[in-house]
């Protein structure tokens, strides 16, 4: 069997345009392949929006605190041992069920 030049750059040229029409199909397949994608709800972003703005808010009762000041100041603020305990026991119970 008898190659000619001629059939050899035949063949080269069909397995190049096979190779460019693969290498074609796999770039077209690539770019229609997109990453994953997330949504969040319109609840959740309002949600969001609202525990923003909780954590602005002072935690800070300031006309307590100047009253308490006054109280002190003036010698008058009376401690009462009653109301300690039951809010330590009002946070004790708290702290289980949550």
């Amino acid at each position: 069997m008898k190659i000619f030049s001629d059939n050899v750059d035949k063949v080269n040229s069909e397995a190049l345009n096979r190779e460019k029409k693969n290498i074609s199909k796999q770039n077209n397949k690539s770019s229609k392949i997109q990453g994953d994608k997330v949504e969040i709800s319109t609840e959740a972003l309002d949600i969001k929006k609202m525990e923003n703005r909780v954590n602005l808010l002072s935690d800070i009762n300031i006309d307590k605190v100047n009253k308490v000041k006054n109280q002190l100041d003036k010698g008058k603020y009376k401690i009462s041992s009653q109301k300690i305990a039951d809010r330590i026991i009002e946070e004790e119970t708290f702290d289980t069920y949550v």
